[in-house]
């Protein structure tokens, strides 16, 4: 066999290695979206993310490997080696990388809830106090002869009240 035809062999089975690597970094997007995200803007995101990325890494394995020549083989490599991937490994992959990142998130999520809920009581509490404070000094800053006056006023209106209820 010469050597052009081993170096063409080779290439299909990097393209073969890196169609299945590109499907388990899929399905492992694919728990990620699934552990974080209910959105499907996020979603979407995600998978514009993955192609872009999928694209560059294509082309630049292309561009290093066969001078940016194009072959039919390479392609064929590529979906073989996902497709492949996707019969045999790909749904046993994507359950033990759920598991194992299902420890950590919910890990996080009590503890974020924890903590939401204490800030949640220290934000309250100095909402509280700054209420009080503010109404001190309002009140501490006030002209005595105003409170006074308002208070003058706020009899008149009483005894207005009473004299009107008189039968």
């Amino acid at each position: 066999m010469s050597t052009y035809i081993q170096y063409e062999i080779w290439l299909f089975l990097q393209s073969f290695v890196l169609g299945a690597g590109l499907l388990l970094f899929y399905r492992l997007i694919r728990v990620i979206r699934r552990l974080f995200s209910r959105s499907s803007a996020y979603s979407g995101l995600f998978d514009i993310l993955y192609w872009l990325v999928l694209t560059m890494l294509v082309f630049a394995r292309i561009y290093q490997t066969n001078q940016g020549i194009l072959r039919n083989f390479l392609f064929f490599g590529l979906l073989s080696g996902a497709f492949f991937t996707y019969l045999t490994l790909a749904s046993a992959f994507e359950l033990i990388c759920y598991k194992i990142l299902e420890i950590p998130v919910r890990f996080m999520k009590k503890f974020s809830k924890k903590l939401s809920n204490r800030l949640l009581f220290w934000g309250k509490s100095c909402k509280i106090l700054a209420r009080q404070s503010a109404n001190r000094y309002k009140n501490s800053t006030r002209n005595p002869l105003q409170t006074k006056k308002g208070r003058k006023v706020g009899k008149i209106r009483e005894k207005t009240k009473k004299k009107d209820n008189r039968v």
